[in-house]
């Protein structure tokens, strides 16, 4: 018989393990997620016999909201997912897609899948070859407003002598110039 443990740890005392778990994401992870759910959730630290394999998070609601095990000990994760579910009596957990480690085990142990949250990345990095600092900024005059009201007719097909009392209304309108 497999003897798995677990105790109450203080989340700084398992930045090691959060290290690994963040580096086995295929996409990083959502910061609102991590500061708002994660870090109210309380932490765990998983034993198999006298071995460190893991750690998992539970947040007020006892819904998991993190679950890692070490790769050394990965043929456990069945295992050590089905123990934390009884002891604690969880029903619900957090999974994200990016977690591909746990993702298929959480998926095995479903009653039933919701796409709580959509979460993007970008998929290029980009250089900007320009900053703010060349950014010129001055108060628009009517040929300004003339240049912004033809492209706006041009561009959206959008025309009408009620754009100008509009923008008027407004007060002052500022027209940028980026990277003269």
């Amino acid at each position: 018989m497999i003897n798995f443990y677990t105790e109450s740890i203080d989340k700084n005392l398992i930045e090691d393990f959060i290290s690994l778990y963040k580096d086995s994401l295929i996409a990083p992870m959502d910061d609102m997620w991590e500061s708002l759910t994660v870090e109210n959730s309380k932490f765990y630290l998983v034993y198999l016999e006298n071995n460190k394999v893991g750690y998992y998070s539970l947040d007020d609601n006892n819904y998991i909201t993190q679950f890692f095990v070490l790769d050394e000990f990965i043929e456990f994760n069945y295992d050590i997912l089905v123990y934390i579910l009884k002891k604690h009596g969880i029903k619900n957990g957090f999974i994200s897609t990016s977690d591909i480690k746990s993702l298929p085990v959480f998926l095995d142990l479903s009653k039933n899948v919701n796409v709580d949250t959509y979460l993007y990345t970008d998929n290029k990095n980009i250089v900007l070859k320009k900053t703010f600092d060349d950014l010129v900024v001055k108060v628009a005059d009517d040929n300004d407003l003339k240049r912004a009201f033809d492209y706006v007719e041009n561009s959206v097909n959008l025309k009408g002598d009620w754009q100008w009392d509009y923008l008027r209304n407004l007060g002052f309108m500022l027209t940028i110039e980026f990277w003269k």
